[in-house]
């Protein structure tokens, strides 16, 4: 299913392990991002983000698939990225490709291989349903990028606070080519400092991201936006 996105991937997952991400499903989102694929990967089973026991060298070498290796673009329109985000209390295994593909079950597919026991052999038993119906599927999403949306925006808020601009900003566009949200528009007109031309030049960037992730609430928060 990773290697068949073309668009948009949304993981949801309790914990990362390196044992389990390094390997095929490192290699595989990787791809993924190359290809212009825009990944939201959300883990967290804890009620704070440093409770958690997932692997930070794990995370970090997730992170890392958005550093260009090999100097070759991509063919997409679109640049693809990866954003590993905190959300914790959850621990649920369910993912989402393109708006078409739905799977969730028991398997942790972040931190466990599915390989047999070194000692016995055995294979633990594992399930994932796999559901192709556009209308669950969308209402998966609904749901999944409403609380993406809302812990990115909260880290791109961080960043501004840290004076972090460009990194702010981008998380915010994110939030854009996720779900159309007007306080994540706000938040790049507030990173302008209110200079006209940076405020349309930073518009027009806005303009692209809500354009990958399209809707009717996307153009109706635009008409708002020039309006203003």
């Amino acid at each position: 299913a990773i290697c068949k996105a073309k668009q948009q991937i949304v993981l949801f997952f309790p914990w990362i392990k390196e044992k389990a991400v390094v390997g095929d499903l490192m290699d595989a989102l990787a791809s993924a991002v190359r290809r212009g694929v825009r990944v939201f990967l959300a883990y967290g089973i804890g009620g704070a983000e440093d409770e958690e026991t997932s692997d930070r060298k794990a995370i970090a070498l997730l992170r890392g698939l958005n550093r260009p290796t090999g100097g070759k673009k991509s063919k997409s329109k679109s640049t693809g990225f990866i954003e590993v985000i905190w959300t914790g209390g959850s621990h649920t295994k369910e993912c989402a490709f393109d708006g078409d593909v739905y799977m969730g079950g028991s398997f942790n597919l972040l931190s466990f291989r599915g390989k047999p026991d070194k000692d016995s052999g055995r294979v633990r038993v594992e399930t994932m349903i796999r559901i192709t119906d556009r209308d669950f599927v969308s209402g998966f999403l609904k749901d999944a990028k409403e609380r993406i949306g809302a812990e990115l925006l909260k880290e791109a808020r961080s960043l501004q606070k840290k004076k972090e601009t460009a990194l702010a900003e981008q998380k915010a566009l994110h939030v854009l080519t996720l779900t159309p949200q007007a306080s994540a528009l706000a938040l790049i007109n507030d990173l302008t400092g209110g200079d006209l031309a940076s405020r349309i030049a930073a518009q027009g960037r806005a303009v692209a991201a809500l354009m990958v992730g399209a809707n009717q609430n996307g153009r109706e928060l635009l008409d708002k936006s020039f309006a203003q």
